[in-house]
């Protein structure tokens, strides 16, 4: 595996030719990670400072050097222990200053949080220099609309939670020009539910699924829920949400209470107008009702070198097809993939989850 340290003008200088092992995880949507485990020197921990990066040949997200540890094992041999985190990670040092309210197109929502809190904030102290926003022009990204409200909350969670929402990819990657670019990506269907890409098909048959976990789970399953926003006792704000436009009764009906008293509607010298506003607490409602999903999920680790190879027959944030040997079968996105050598041997894999709304096929 090719390894290289970059300094924090990203230009490389020093190339890493000997370590123990290093795990190094891509991630779909959110930031990825490594461990990387190296004999310690004085040489090598002059070169592995926070704050630099690594690249690894294969990936094409660059990683911040974050934690060290230097340990001494039982028989006097140094390690030091290397982690961090991928370029994304540079949105959660930072928060969302003031109270925001986002209503409408969902990318244009995603764009203005970067703009007012780390692209061209009204503070330049808090710009983080070079990260630009590239705007995307996939129908399945154009077409979303959001509107939720944000007093504090840290920026790269509140982006991370809202993509989670409409299961959507966001990255930033280190473009021709030297910029930071973040973005918002889905992925390519190649399952059996389209007829344009060819197929990509995980499954003992092939040899090429080396592990899976099927689990359905109904314990925590909520369908209505009752969503109080600002206001006391008789004044309090209420609004009803539900998982389906009919109504819910008998055993079917399982509720929970949502506590929104945090939205408000007014901010800053706006105040909105009430059908917005109630907008606002629905959309925290559902919310906390996809938290508390009835979940069918089909997770899967999966041989990636050979029949389908990582890079050029699929990628993160692909869909393809899952079949275990029981004969259930589910549409599943790539939402990570992960190389790892230890001791010389090298491994490397995707790791599925099932898309929502589906019921597995036998």
């Amino acid at each position: 595996m090719e390894l290289m340290v970059l300094n924090r003008d990203f230009e490389s200088f020093y190339y890493i030719d000997n370590f123990k092992s290093i795990i190094w995880t891509d991630r779909y949507s959110g930031y990825g990670d490594f461990k990387l485990i190296v004999p310690a020197t004085s040489g090598i921990l002059e070169k592995l400072q926070e704050d630099l990066y690594l690249q690894l040949g294969s990936s094409n997200d660059l990683m911040i050097i974050e934690d060290i540890i230097v340990n001494t094992d039982l028989n006097g041999e140094i390690y030091a222990e290397v982690t961090g985190r991928s370029l994304e990670s540079i949105l959660d040092r930072r928060i969302i200053w003031s109270m925001t309210s986002l209503n409408g197109n969902f990318q244009n929502s995603v764009e203005r949080l970067l703009n007012e809190n780390a692209i061209s904030p009204s503070d330049s102290n808090r710009a983080i220099p070079n990260l630009i926003f590239k705007r995307t022009e996939q129908s399945d990204i154009t077409k979303l609309s959001y509107d939720v409200q944000f007093t504090g909350d840290n920026l790269y969670t509140a982006i991370k939670e809202m993509c989670e929402y409409h299961d959507i990819g966001f990255q930033i990657q280190r473009n021709s020009d030297g910029k930071l670019e973040f973005s918002l990506y889905t992925g390519v269907n190649r399952s059996y539910n389209q007829d344009i890409n060819t197929y990509v098909v995980f499954s003992p048959t092939f040899e090429n699924l080396l592990s899976s976990r099927y689990e359905k789970k109904k314990s925590t399953y909520k369908t209505i829920t009752r969503v109080g926003g600002e206001g006391q006792d008789d004044v309090r704000k209420y609004e009803v949400t539900s998982i389906a436009k009919a109504p819910i009764n008998g055993l079917d009906r399982r509720e929970i209470f949502t506590d929104a008293r945090d939205v408000q509607s007014k901010v800053d010298d706006r105040v909105l107008p009430d059908s917005e506003y109630r907008s606002l607490l629905r959309d925290r409602g559902m919310k906390n009702l996809n938290e508390n999903s009835y979940s069918q999920t089909f997770e899967g680790e999966a041989e990636a070198t050979r029949m389908y190879i990582y890079g050029r027959d699929f990628f993160i944030g692909d869909i393809v097809q899952i079949r275990n040997e029981f004969g259930m079968e589910m549409v599943v996105r790539v939402t990570e993939f992960i190389q790892s050598q230890d001791t010389g041997a090298i491994s490397s894999y995707p790791t599925f989850t099932a898309l929502a709304d589906q019921e597995i096929s036998t």
